[in-house]
């Protein structure tokens, strides 16, 4: 039994060392997870905007924008939240402004964390869209 334990613990260590970067764990999660009502623009805008794919953000940004989600009245605060989250891209995706953008999603990461265990260790480092300006 504690040979199982140690066995399963060192597989996943070796699976968790692979996904050293954000491309790679994009390329897991897309892997491994159920788009069964398909992938959401939404997140591929995320990704692309954090990834420095800015000229694809952009054409995702459009889609977003048509999005009744985006617009409508949200009573959850969950959802006005989201809502609020995704339209502050929109300007500085639209004036090619890295480094606003980049501000936001360390903004996003930092709330996230907050009050989680993984508070104590997180550490921001910088998106591939902060190293390729």
């Amino acid at each position: 039994m504690p040979e199982d334990l140690l066995c399963g613990i060192e597989k996943t260590l070796r699976l968790l060392r692979t996904l050293d970067t954000l491309q790679a764990g994009r390329s897991f999660t897309e892997a491994h997870m159920d788009y069964t009502w398909g992938k959401d623009f939404f997140e591929n805008l995320v990704y692309d905007i954090a990834l420095g794919n800015l000229n694809l953000a952009r054409c995702w940004w459009q889609q977003v924008e048509a999005s009744p989600a985006l617009h409508a009245s949200h009573h959850d605060e969950f959802w006005r939240t989201w809502a609020l989250r995704i339209q502050s891209l929109g300007e500085p995706l639209m004036d090619d402004d890295r480094a606003a953008l980049a501000a936001i999603l360390h903004r996003w990461e930092r709330e996230n964390v907050a009050g989680t265990e993984a508070e104590a260790f997180w550490m921001p480092s910088p998106f591939p869209l902060e190293e390729t300006a």
